[in-house]
């Protein structure tokens, strides 16, 4: 299961940050990750916005996270967040079982107020706003 899409849609404007930003999508695993599936070797599936203060701090403000895959590791069905706290680090927010159904996944950023929101499967999840974090860490 080796993929990678990085969407990217730039916007210049110096009231991006005077609105609510809502980012959606919709996924699925091809297949059901496996300790037989040799090979194939699913990681983890992550989903982020990222708002880049281009004009002023030159830093990026957002959220975002990672549902772990890996049938080989422990934490499989792991979902986690990044979070700046004690240098930066993963950490888990629940467990969402594997399964070939179709997700959506909606991300709300509200720079504001410092506000976010990860709606899946209609569950509101925890998901920290990170401000002054250099987006690179999704990545």
């Amino acid at each position: 299961m080796h993929g990678h899409n990085i969407t990217f849609k730039r916007f210049v404007a110096d009231n991006v940050f005077d609105f609510v930003h809502i980012f959606g999508y919709k996924f699925r695993l091809p297949y059901m990750p496996a300790v037989e599936n040799i090979g194939l070797e699913p990681a983890n599936h992550r989903g982020s916005d990222w708002l880049w203060d281009g004009s002023n701090t030159r830093l990026d403000h957002g959220t975002g996270f990672q549902w772990y895959i890996n049938p080989w590791g422990p934490d499989v069905g792991d979902l986690r967040t990044w979070t700046d706290i004690n240098g930066g680090s993963w950490v888990s927010m629940g467990n969402m079982p594997l399964d070939t159904e179709w997700h959506e996944v909606r991300l709300v950023l509200d720079v504001q107020r410092e506000a976010t929101a990860l709606l899946n499967r209609r569950h509101a999840l925890p998901v920290p706003f990170q401000p002054d974090t250099e987006a690179t860490q999704l990545g």
